[in-house]
């Protein structure tokens, strides 16, 4: 019994450092990230006009999405500074592990869970790994600023805002978190507040049933709280929806038939599930594999079949594919065709979901032996550290040349400011920026990252990338 002891908690161990691995990974990640696209408008509008009048520009000319865009101008007053978007970034992490550890403090004792705060913590950051993986283009989901704010920060509000709904106190404080929340979720992802606004209505409705079954999982005495979010996330996403703005975005997006529109969300659906588990597949699986550990541990006395297993899972499989679409249907349906990356992250959350939860699932009701387990542990775990050493070796290279090369850009363009304005600024094409989101330019100077490039480093006649001759006469 001691030797078995001995052995869990050597796992543990492993698992500790997989999670150590893997922050480290991200934190270097965060280091090489640089600013691409869209940053460098609203830095340059920060400078030129201040926060509040960017807002109103962006609101009347583009997007409502008032609260993200308020935010992402304000915090560029200090992007200055050489660790800003280090400080982005690794505020981002810390929030979400705040979030998904508030959400496991709830749903463990549920599921029959009992572990400590240390543990619970480890299995936050794991999932989070998980998350980060089930990616669709890391880039841009986790490293891109503007994104960052509009999307992963709506994603994270969401996960706080159910996890304050399903908190049985009923306190000032939890009443002001919740309108707060739902205000930021309502004015920076349209996609995001729709998504929202689904989840909370259902909740409400759960609420006020008559169903006792029902009424211990949502009870009654949370309907003010309810009540509360779904009207603050409608009044600010009613802002969001008067803008202007979006009037003139929406006339430069595709104007599909009524066919066409109607396919979209279920070609999305096609399209990201292959994208997810194509490239992904390999990864999710390594690190679901602490899932089934944990399931082990809170296993049920009754055990069933391998095959009766995944037909219980198939049988689930309808309803999740359910899930899915209606995760993808908001911006699929506003954009007639599969949202960009950035606009996927409630997907991808998904997907870490049912995986882990699965493998979980898995643990807790299959018959498998102490040997099989010790087996399970020893491969699973060996092989995660592969897959985060290997990545630590090719990714963090990758994205240190690439934060050279973009640096040695930017050395480029302030000289090109200062010395020779008027001339057409041509560069060499960047590396691959690997995990982290490219700002590379276009050989075409009309294009609109050139043109913002442009704008933030007042060059009059220009810039552009030149083109690769050899990939140029292949064509």
């Amino acid at each position: 019994m001691q030797n078995n002891i001995s052995k869990f908690f050597s796992y543990v161990k492993g698992l500790q450092l997989l999670a150590v691995l893997f922050l480290l990974f991200y934190v270097l990640l965060c280091f090489y990230n640089r600013f691409a696209a869209d940053d460098f408008y609203f830095w340059h509008a920060q400078k030129t006009w201040g926060t509040l009048s960017t807002v109103k520009i962006c609101y009347e000319t583009y997007s409502g999405r008032w609260l993200a865009y308020m935010l992402t101008s304000f915090l560029l007053r200090f992007a200055s500074s050489p660790f800003f978007l280090f400080f982005i970034g690794i505020s981002e992490i810390v929030l979400l592990l705040l979030a998904v550890n508030r959400a496991f403090r709830l749903l463990f004792p549920w599921l029959g869970i009992q572990l400590s705060t240390k543990e619970r913590l480890l299995y936050s950051i794991l999932f989070c790994c998980s998350f980060f993986f089930a990616s669709i283009d890391i880039g841009e989901s986790w490293f891109w600023y503007t994104s960052v704010l509009s999307y992963m920060l709506s994603l994270i509000a969401l996960i706080f805002l159910l996890v304050e709904l399903f908190e049985p106190a009923k306190t000032g404080m939890g009443f002001l978190s919740c309108a707060v929340l739902a205000v930021y979720i309502g004015a920076a992802s349209e996609s995001f507040a729709a998504i929202s606004f689904m989840l909370v209505f259902l909740l409400l409705l759960l609420a006020y049933s008559k169903n006792k079954k029902i009424q211990k999982l949502v009870p009654r005495s949370q309907g003010t709280k309810l009540i509360v979010a779904l009207s603050v996330l409608c009044l600010s996403f009613g802002i969001t929806a008067a803008a202007p703005g979006n009037a003139i975005r929406l006339s430069q997006l595709p104007h599909p038939s009524f066919f066409q529109q109607a396919v979209a969300p279920f070609k999305s659906l096609a399209k990201v599930g292959y994208l997810t588990f194509v490239y992904h597949f390999i990864a999710l699986m390594l690190l679901a594999f602490p899932w089934l550990s944990l399931g082990l541990r809170f296993r049920n006395k009754s055990s069933i079949t391998l095959p009766k297993f995944l037909s219980n899972f198939i049988n689930f499989t309808p309803a999740l594919l359910l899930l899915a679409f209606v995760l993808l249907l908001p911006a699929s349906l506003l954009l007639s065709e599969t949202p960009p990356a950035r606009a996927l992250s409630q997907f991808s959350f998904f997907v870490a979901v049912v995986i882990n939860l699965s493998f979980f699932f898995a643990g807790q009701q299959l018959n498998i032996t102490l040997i099989q387990e010790n087996k399970i542990k020893l491969f699973s775990i060996s092989g995660a550290f592969l897959f985060m050493l290997i990545l630590l070796s090719i990714r963090v290279n990758e994205a240190k040349r690439y934060a050279t090369a973009y640096d040695e850009r930017i050395k480029l363009s302030l000289q090109a400011k200062q010395f020779y304005p008027n001339t057409l600024l041509e560069l060499k094409k960047l590396p691959s920026s690997g995990y982290l989101y490219s700002a590379e330019l276009s050989s075409d100077t009309a294009h609109f990252k050139n043109l913002q490039w442009q704008q933030f480093f007042e060059l009059k006649r220009g810039i552009k990338v030149k083109e690769d001759f050899t990939s140029a006469s292949s064509k």
